[in-house]
């Protein structure tokens, strides 16, 4: 959220987002970010898990443009990109390590 007006911001989740100058989604270079320093030889290889408890991602955003090509897409593009990411997230965190996030149930699974 903004101080200024009070906006919100969100990370782009959608499996259409638009990509940066490398071809990376936001969901490249937050799985990266995130998974990173957690990998073998990595500053953080010992930590038991992570919490994402205070992310947006349990809030539906709902009909947004979501590619940027100036036109309103269903949140359902969202999701999936949620969902994505979560798989994602598992994937390099390995199955040892806890995940827990703020009310995302339809996530549990990962």
């Amino acid at each position: 959220r903004t101080k200024l007006d009070g906006r919100n911001w969100f990370i782009n989740y959608a499996t259409d987002c638009p990509r940066d100058k490398n071809g990376r989604t936001a969901t490249d270079i937050m799985v990266e970010a995130i998974v990173g320093p957690l990998r073998e030889g990595g500053g953080l290889e010992n930590l038991g898990g992570i919490d994402l408890a205070s992310g947006p991602l349990s809030r539906d955003i709902g009909i947004a443009d979501y590619d940027g090509d100036g036109t309103e897409e269903s949140s359902d593009i969202y999701w999936a990109g949620v969902a994505d990411f979560y798989r994602r997230l598992r994937e390099g965190l390995g199955p040892k390590r806890i995940l827990t996030a703020n009310m995302d149930w339809d996530y549990l699974h990962y």
